[in-house]
């Protein structure tokens, strides 16, 4: 693992720096930092945002990991910060993984659509190419479980070693390809995480590999020791056509609900919301608010 030696973005809230002249950044408390992939090389950009009181404490604090940071790190941490101001879900710090490729969602197309899917699909770069003609390709396919790698390796020991943390609490969060990383990683984190966030999952990727990645889960394990959100919005058309075949983001996610339900594993504890009047960007918000506010709820173990 390689840590760069630029580090940007330190707020007046976390260190006191701030030149009196200039007003400190609204999104305060965060720092971000350059970290290499101690497996593949690769490097990505790290955010991670303190609650309030932070340095006038000792207290350990659990950690919620969100992917997609470049769009979605504001959302993801100031939603955890009014939730906390209504004591609505414990203090957290919140780790942003992204891309050292600027603070828009839409720029990192060919990493993420690299990095969110767990398995590889011939002909995907030319097909993703022609699919989003203004935008670069991506690198390849199925680079989930080296992204899942990453976090788990590198990123977690890296927070843990430089913020007070504790390993308890532990939850991640993703939406659409990165709900569908979040969902594989349910499966497959070994510990790393006790509470999910899967919003508007991409479960058509692959002729719904996710289906078959789960159906071979449970013929290995009759214990999920995880608590997890799902959510959808229903606004989101049934009868779109991603490249890769029928979004069918409403109708995919009942059908692994039903699974999860006759599945019944040992430890598991999920719940969902289809949000009405919500598309599959307007979904965001609702999804992260309600689901912090399920997997931290009072009482939840892990």
């Amino acid at each position: 693992m390689r840590v760069s030696s630029v580090v940007v973005a330190l707020s007046l809230v976390a260190c006191g720096s701030q030149a009196d002249s200039e007003p400190p950044p609204f999104l305060g408390g965060t720092e971000t930092v350059l970290l290499s992939s101690s497996a593949t090389g690769r490097e990505y950009q790290v955010s991670i945002a303190l609650p309030l009181g932070y340095y006038e404490s000792n207290e350990a604090y659990s950690v919620l990991v969100g992917v997609d940071a470049n769009g979605q790190f504001g959302t993801l941490t100031e939603t955890a910060r009014l939730l906390r101001l209504g004591s609505q879900i414990p203090p957290l710090v919140v780790v942003g993984i992204g891309y050292p490729m600027g603070g828009y969602q839409s720029v990192t197309r060919p990493r993420r659509l690299h990095e969110f899917y767990p398995t590889a699909i011939d002909d995907y770069v030319q097909i993703m190419a022609e699919a989003f003609p203004d935008s670069p390709p991506p690198f390849g396919s199925g680079g989930g479980p080296e992204l899942l790698d990453f976090i788990a390796n590198d990123a977690l020991p890296y927070v843990d070693s430089h913020y007070r943390t504790r390993p308890t609490g532990r939850a991640l969060y993703g939406h659409s390809a990165g709900g569908a990383f979040a969902f594989y990683s349910l499966l497959h984190s070994e510990g790393a995480f006790s509470r999910y966030i899967i919003a508007s999952p991409a479960f058509w990727y692959d002729d719904r590999v996710a289906f078959r990645i789960e159906t071979a889960h449970a013929a290995q394990h009759r214990e999920l020791p995880a608590r997890a959100f799902f959510s959808v919005g229903l606004l989101e058309t049934e009868d779109s056509s991603p490249p890769l075949g029928s979004g069918r983001m409403i109708s995919n996610l009942r059908d692994m609900l039903n699974v999860l339900t006759g599945r019944d594993y040992e430890g598991f504890q999920w719940d969902s919301h289809f949000f009405e009047d919500e598309n599959h960007q307007s979904v965001i918000g609702p999804s992260i608010s309600r689901g912090l506010r399920y997997i931290y709820a009072e009482g939840a173990a892990g």
